[in-house]
């Protein structure tokens, strides 16, 4: 479950920065000062661990961009560009290692 709506949750706090003006990496920071806090404050541990084997799987960000070329009038042409943010993968390692410090520090801390 909760896989499934991480992404519902991040395109809802995008498409309010976005609906507020703010630029495609004003958004991105927003989505992610958002995502931190909820992360941080109200979720579990463990999801370190999925996002860092995800991080260590998918190794970046796809996204797309779109530039008018044409508009002219009635006329309009886009270009779409596909852009690639790299994740490095000591960066999945890092995640995924916390992740499992900190649950091994929960078993720990309830015996």
């Amino acid at each position: 479950m909760n896989q499934l709506l991480h992404p519902y949750q991040g395109s809802i706090y995008y498409g309010l920065a976005r609906s507020a003006g703010l630029s495609f990496w004003e958004s991105s920071a927003y989505t992610f000062a958002g995502s931190f806090l909820w992360e941080t404050a109200g979720e579990t541990t463990s999801l370190l661990i999925a996002l860092g084997a995800g991080a260590l799987a998918y190794q970046g960000i796809t996204y797309t961009s779109r530039e008018k070329i044409i508009d002219i009038g009635p006329i309009h042409a886009t270009y779409d560009t596909k852009k690639t943010i790299p994740l490095p993968p000591i960066l999945g390692g890092v995640a995924l290692a916390g992740g499992i410090v900190l649950v091994l520090m929960g078993i720990r801390g309830k015996e």
